[in-house]
């Protein structure tokens, strides 16, 4: 059974991961012929593709996000982290990686160094499967869900919260999405078996965006 997957930036092909360590990620074309297995790769909890179509990355239950580069289907570097991560998600120019972890942390990861660009902090995550995604204009923000039942905010170049919504309550708020078309809208799914559309309103005198739902 597949965890995850991910259409390529062309349409043409897609990748599954599954938590099947002998058969747990796969290229497959529109006909479902199986283009490419890697037989190295361990239990797929989450997968991402960049873009520009030149790298996979993916995320196991052993704490460890390995990248391929997805031309060559050669592994690039694995990376092991400190605590266990739950979803990735990549940048729109395909610079970053975002990654959520179980510690209230988020980490933007350089793809191409694989250096800690910056860390957030915040939001609340420990127990479940918790999504964050980049967002604004230029992806100069970052907002993720949190096991608090509020949407968190971070400007992406200086990691400092500037947003704190309510919404899902009780539970937790599991994913959000950034509207590609319009920079001033997202969604929110939550436990309480209900999505928010959340619109920018007149940015207040304290800084704040001034986010609220419908």
């Amino acid at each position: 059974m597949a965890e995850a997957a991910e259409w390529a930036p062309n349409g043409q092909t897609f990748v599954t991961g599954s938590l099947d360590k002998q058969s747990s990620l796969h290229i497959w074309n529109l006909n479902g012929e199986n283009l490419h297995t890697w037989s190295d790769s361990t239990r797929v909890q989450d997968l991402a593709l960049s873009p520009d179509g030149q790298r996979l990355v993916t995320m196991n239950r052993e704490r460890q996000i390995t990248v391929y580069n997805f031309v060559t289907w050669e592994e690039e570097y694995s990376l092991r982290l400190k605590t266990d991560l739950t979803c990735i998600t990549i940048s729109r120019d395909s610079k970053y990686m975002l990654i959520n972890m179980v510690d209230n942390e988020l980490q933007l990861i350089d793809l191409t160094s694989a250096e800690i660009v910056r860390r957030f902090l915040g939001q609340k995550q420990g127990e479940f499967v918790i999504r964050s995604t980049f967002a604004g204009a230029d992806e100069n923000l970052i907002i993720s869900g949190s096991e608090d039942g509020r949407v968190y905010i971070w400007h992406k170049e200086n990691g400092t919260l500037i947003e704190t919504l309510d919404g899902h309550s009780p539970g937790c708020v599991n994913a959000v999405s950034w509207n590609p078309a319009d920079p001033c809208m997202f969604a929110s799914g939550g436990d309480d078996k209900k999505v928010r559309m959340y619109v920018q309103t007149t940015v207040p005198p304290n800084g704040s965006k001034g986010y609220k739902y419908n």
